[in-house]
């Protein structure tokens, strides 16, 4: 990523000759004239109107310097033109009469949300506050007196329909990027010894409701998506309108996205259904599901405890033992494998190919640093949890079995991730194709800034920016630390971007 970037003298034409995006650092007019008009409409007095000129004279020199430093950049150009292709025929406005570009504004909004903007009037108001700097960043940028409002930020982003937005993330935004594989080096396992685990879950999306409903209980929509729980990134999504449409949510998804051979796909109890198995048997796709005694399982729960209180002294029951002190808490954990022909055929021949059933009993206590008499000891808490599995009863299996069932709690706090730091939870939306258009921005966003979380990291952004001999085992900034410091520094923001696009991303490198 760090290589000579040379600049091709197609890129230099497309700079010059494009009809759709203005050169950025040179814009075709002067603006500050319209500057000046926009700051008293703002009621900015004439001294504050001279210093907001002094940044307008500052942002130009700062742009001109950075794109002399870094003529990679100037990528740009090629960006908004693949994103323009992309989404052309969905725009149905008159050509003629358009102000903002739908590929402009859609870079905008990706690069507003890296910076701690969650809701369509933050993004305008970063779009008001950073105008100067966009001006000469970003080519195509409308003049300074047509700053955006939240309802065309809203419109705009409903123009791409969900498959079309789906589409685009597939070819520029699920990769695997190198940093965040090279960050994941970190964790107490090496994943590269491993297969992929591909979790599928649906998130409710809290404060949407059912348009045209009386009631707002009724939630308008669910974020459907594939985990990559290995490499922590979100491989495909879907939103869906009511909470029992997830498996063929699964489905679609796995239709549209290229998956590893050896994928592993695991998703949770409600979700162990007939369909779904023979689905993912029929695409020869290894799976991995808990089994609860609800959603018609709990003679296939019963039948499994009983196959591993008959078998306790089996010698083809495989057993893992573990202890782990983790926040306060001593956790006792025992892994426990048999071949699921121990189960009655009856209901073995329901579950498709079905090898495997695994027991895991867990016993999770207060940790104590001193010693206690026995009559004081912490009551441990003992819960058991069985699962059904495709994977044949191997030793190697067992081993990738038990990293799965770990690794699996990674597509849980993506979930918390978008609640917590992208306020997902917190916009009350109805309407479908703004549901759709949230979800598809937040999943996107996830990886970006998934990415720029490990580039900070490793380039040492903890406290402070001074890169340090010791700064790639830190542990990893915060994605609200990552936020604030893209926020803070729009350039920084603009950079790391632009480096998502080009990292191992062959749909925009030039011919340089």
């Amino acid at each position: 990523m760090e290589s000579e970037f040379i600049v091709s003298e197609k890129l230099e034409e497309l700079a010059r000759s494009s009809n759709r995006f203005s050169s950025p650092v040179k814009p075709q007019i002067d603006y500050e004239q319209e500057y000046i008009e926009v700051f008293r409409a703002f009621g900015l007095s004439e001294f504050e109107i001279e210093d907001q000129l002094d940044k307008w004279e500052l942002a130009k020199i700062k742009a001109e310097r950075f794109y002399q430093r870094n003529p990679k950049y100037q990528i740009i150009y090629n960006i908004l033109d693949n994103i323009y292709n992309e989404v052309k025929d969905v725009d149905t406005r008159d050509q003629e009469l358009i102000t903002y570009n739908i590929a402009v504004v859609l870079f905008v909004v990706l690069l507003a949300g890296m910076c701690n903007c969650n809701d369509d009037a933050e993004i305008a108001e970063f779009w008001f506050f950073n105008n100067m700097e966009l001006q000469y960043l970003i080519p195509g940028m409308p003049s300074p007196k047509h700053m955006i409002s939240d309802e065309t930020v809203r419109t705009i982003r409903k123009l791409v329909p969900e498959d079309v937005m789906h589409s685009i993330f597939i070819k520029y935004f699920n990769e695997i990027k190198t940093c965040i594989a090279e960050m994941i080096l970190n964790k107490d396992y090496d994943s590269q010894h491993y297969r992929k685990t591909l979790g599928g879950d649906g998130q409710e999306l809290r404060a949407t409701f059912r348009e045209g409903s009386l009631s707002r209980k009724q939630k308008g929509g669910h974020g459907v998506s594939i985990y990559d729980c290995d490499n922590q990134t979100v491989v495909g999504f879907k939103t869906v309108h009511k909470k029992n449409q997830e498996v063929q949510a699964f489905i679609d998804i796995l239709d549209k996205i290229t998956i590893e051979e050896d994928a592993i796909f695991y998703a949770d109890a409600l979700n162990l259904r007939d369909i779904l198995i023979g689905y993912l048997d029929s695409r020869k796709i290894d799976w991995l599901f808990p089994v609860k005694s609800n959603n018609g399982n709990k003679w296939l729960r019963d039948a499994i405890k009983t196959a591993f209180n008959d078998n306790s002294e089996n010698s083809e029951l495989f057993t893992h033992d573990s202890l782990e002190k983790i926040s306060g808490r001593l956790e006792e954990t025992s892994f426990m494998m048999l071949n699921a022909e121990m189960l009655p055929d009856e209901i073995r021949k329901h579950y498709g190919n079905a090898a495997t059933i695994i027991k895991v009993l867990k016993k999770t206590s207060k940790y104590c640093a001193r010693n206690t008499t026995p009559d004081k000891q912490p009551r441990a808490v003992k819960t058991e949890r069985y699962y059904i599995s495709s994977l044949e009863p191997t030793h190697e299996n067992f081993r990738q079995l038990i990293h799965s069932i770990g690794v699996r709690w990674y597509f849980e706090t993506h979930h918390n991730t978008l609640d917590c730091f992208f306020l997902q939870d917190n916009q009350a939306l109805c309407n479908k194709d703004n549901i759709c258009a949230t979800v598809a921005k937040n999943k996107i966003l996830y990886n970006v800034t998934s990415y720029a979380r490990q580039r900070l990291s490793q380039e040492g952004f903890r406290r402070t920016r001074f890169r340090t001999e010791t700064s790639e085992k830190r542990k990893p900034l915060s994605f609200k630390m990552t936020r604030q410091a893209l926020a803070s520094d729009i350039y920084l923001a603009f950079k790391v971007l632009i480096d998502y696009f080009m990292e191992n991303n062959n749909c925009i490198k030039s011919d340089a």
